[in-house]
């Protein structure tokens, strides 16, 4: 996946301060059998892991003016999406006091 990649090329060409982005599909959960999800079918998911969510974690460990906005992820209950902490918000870059 290359997630860090293109996270990064939109930081490094004009990520303005109050700017989103939102990267899609990081939820850890997924239907048991392909094609599940159809009118009267069990809702029956396993948890599966998820890289794309520790793609963007790392990239918010390295880019710490990036945070994730709870309002939007959270908006229907924890993590209550298939986007899970994918809401990440350009914070206002950080000022070191030298």
């Amino acid at each position: 996946m290359n997630v860090v990649n293109l996270l990064q090329y939109f930081e490094d060409n004009g990520m303005c301060e109050g700017d989103y982005i939102i990267v899609e599909d990081t939820s850890a959960d997924a239907p048991a059998q392909a094609g599940m999800g159809g009118e009267g079918d069990a809702l029956d998911y396993e948890r599966y892991g998820n890289h794309k969510l520790e793609l963007v974690q790392e990239f918010c460990a390295r880019n710490t003016n990036y945070k994730v906005d709870s309002k939007y992820c959270d908006m229907f209950g924890f993590n209550a999406t298939w986007n899970w902490n994918g809401y990440l918000r350009k914070m206002e870059e950080p000022h070191f006091i030298h």
